[in-house]
């Protein structure tokens, strides 16, 4: 009786498991999809901004537009990070680091990296805190 009821919990905590990292997935995905609309707006409006005001006298006028980075440029979350904090050691880089690893580590079949430590209520406020950079709204 004893096996029956740890082939139970074992049962229902892979199925914990299964939902947590299903949720977590999602959540990530929702946030990579606005980042990067975010982006594709951002760099928009940085080439119009440079188009504008950056005078035919000024150096390296006809390439300018090149300095901007392109939505292709940056492809994942990693490449959003670095644009934002660079190699910056703040809490928030961190945690956001263990996001994106740990949803890398999913992604591919957890083959490497590590678990989080993070609930999927910290993981939210962590996405939520950087949509709030993002849109200049902390920091």
């Amino acid at each position: 009786m004893g096996d029956r009821k740890k082939v139970t919990e074992e049962y229902f905590e892979g199925i914990q498991e299964k939902l947590f990292e299903s949720a977590f997935l999602e959540m990530v995905a929702v946030f990579e999809r606005i980042v990067f609309i975010k982006l594709d707006n951002a760099v928009g409006e940085a080439e119009k901004a440079l188009t504008r005001n950056y005078g035919r006298s000024c150096p390296f006028h006809s390439s300018i537009r090149r300095f901007v980075r392109s939505p292709s440029d940056v492809n994942n979350l990693r490449g959003i990070r670095d644009i934002m904090y660079g190699k910056s050691n703040i809490p928030l880089v961190a945690r956001l680091t263990e996001i994106i690893n740990y949803r890398n580590r999913l992604a591919h079949g957890k083959r490497f990296g590590q678990e989080t430590t993070l609930t999927l209520e910290e993981t939210l406020s962590v996405l939520d805190e950087i949509l709030e950079i993002i849109d200049g709204d902390a920091g």
